[in-house]
């Protein structure tokens, strides 16, 4: 799956999905390299999330890799979520 991202991260990611689906609940993990512009820096990291769920309740989780970072985003460290196609990134340089 590839995503196109724009605001605060410009850039584009590229990610491998294991998804499952039983009735109304259903989850997915994935690993997600990102390479992009993120307050003015420019690089790559990595991100494995994923969610699980059903019809009354939903979880995500998201992780920069630590170490993954390249270019001018060498240092980030942080945690992601995605929700209905938007990623929330809460990072440190």
């Amino acid at each position: 799956m590839t995503k196109a991202y724009a605001g605060a991260l410009e850039g584009t990611g590229a990610a491998e999905l294991l998804m499952a689906q039983l009735g109304d609940a259903g989850g997915y993990v994935a690993s997600e390299r990102i390479e992009g512009t993120l307050a003015g820096r420019t690089g790559t990291f990595v991100v494995p999330h994923g969610a699980v769920g059903d019809a009354t309740d939903s979880r995500t989780f998201g992780h920069v890799v630590p170490g993954s970072g390249t270019g001018g985003l060498e240092a980030l460290r942080g945690d992601a979520s995605f929700a209905h196609e938007r990623l929330t990134l809460s990072y440190s340089l």
